[in-house]
C-alpha cells in the first residue's frame, strides 16, 4: 500500500499489534459477518467491560489464578480505571454508523478509539465524584460516574463549541475578558502522539487555539503534558519545533 493510500485510509490500515484489540475484534467479526452488529455489539462490549471488571478486582486481590480475560488474552496488562465500554460504543457507533456497514468490518483503529473514549469517560466519572451540588450535598460515585460519562459522550459527539471572547466572564465588568476558572483532578501526566491526534497526518500543529487553550490550561494546573512521536529528528530541535510551531506560538503569546 502507497503512503498517499495508507493516508486515504488510515482507520483501515493497523499501525501496531495489541493482543486484546486483536482479541475483541476477532469476537466482533462473527457478529459483522452475520450482519448482527447491530444487535449484538452493545452487548459484546458489556462483555468486555465484565471481564475487565473482573479482571481488575482479582489484581487488586493479588489472586494467583488468572481471570478470564488473562486466559483469553495473556498479555493483558493491569487496568488502572473501570472502562464504560458499552456506552463508548454506543457514542463512537452513533456518530460513525459502525454497525450499519456491509463491507468493512470494524478495524483495530476504530476499537483503540472506543477503548480511548471509554477511558476518558472514566477519567470524568472521577474528576465528578468529588464535584458538590448547590444543595451542599455529593451525588453518589456511581450515580456521578453514569450522568458524567452520558454528559462526556454527549460533548463527544456534537463536539464542543469553542471559546469566544464574548463567552468568557469579564474581570469588574470591563472590557477584558477573563480566562475561566479550571481546576485538574486527573491524572499527572498526559501524553499525545502528533499525527492524527494533536494535528493531521504529515502536517504541522499550525492554527488550532480550542486545542492550544485546553494544553495551556493543563500546564497551568502543573499537570505534565507530553509529546510521544515516532519522528526520528533525533537531536535536530528545529524540527520538532515546526511541527509545534502553532501551540508554541500560542503558549508564548499567554506568557507561558
Amino acid at each position: 500500500m502507497s503512503f498517499s493510500s495508507r493516508r486515504r485510509n488510515y482507520l483501515l490500515t493497523p499501525h501496531r499489534h495489541d493482543g486484546l484489540i486483536e482479541w475483541m475484534k476477532s469476537m466482533l467479526r462473527h457478529s459483522f459477518v452475520l450482519d448482527a452488529l447491530g444487535a449484538t455489539g452493545p452487548d459484546t462490549f458489556s462483555h468486555f467491560e465484565l471481564l475487565i471488571d473482573e479482571h481488575r478486582s482479582m489484581s487488586l486481590r493479588n489472586e494467583e489464578r488468572p481471570s478470564r480475560l488473562k486466559q483469553l488474552v495473556p498479555m493483558v496488562g493491569i487496568f488502572h480505571t473501570p472502562l464504560p465500554l458499552r456506552r463508548a460504543y454506543e457514542a463512537y457507533n452513533k456518530k460513525y454508523g459502525v454497525s450499519t456497514r456491509k463491507h468493512v468490518c470494524i478495524s483495530f483503529n476504530e476499537i483503540r478509539h472506543i477503548l480511548n473514549l471509554a477511558q476518558i469517560m472514566a477519567f470524568a466519572g472521577q474528576v465528578s465524584s468529588e464535584v458538590k451540588h448547590n444543595n451542599n450535598t455529593t451525588t453518589p460515585p456511581k450515580e456521578q460516574n453514569v450522568i458524567e460519562a452520558e454528559n462526556a459522550a454527549k460533548r463527544w459527539e456534537v463536539g464542543t463549541p469553542p471559546l469566544t471572547s464574548s463567552s468568557l466572564p469579564v474581570i469588574d465588568g470591563g472590557n477584558t475578558p477573563r480566562e475561566p476558572e479550571f481546576t485538574f483532578r486527573g491524572p499527572k501526566l498526559i501524553t499525545f502522539d502528533g499525527d492524527q491526534t494533536l494535528y493531521s497526518d504529515g502536517a504541522n500543529f499550525e492554527s488550532n487555539p480550542e486545542l492550544a487553550n485546553h494544553l495551556f490550561l493543563l500546564l497551568k494546573n502543573k499537570i505534565t503534558v507530553a509529546v510521544v512521536t515516532a519522528a526520528g529528528y533525533e537531536y535536530q530541535s528545529e524540527k520538532y519545533e515546526l511541527r509545534l510551531s502553532g501551540l508554541l506560538a500560542y503558549f508564548q503569546l499567554k506568557g507561558l
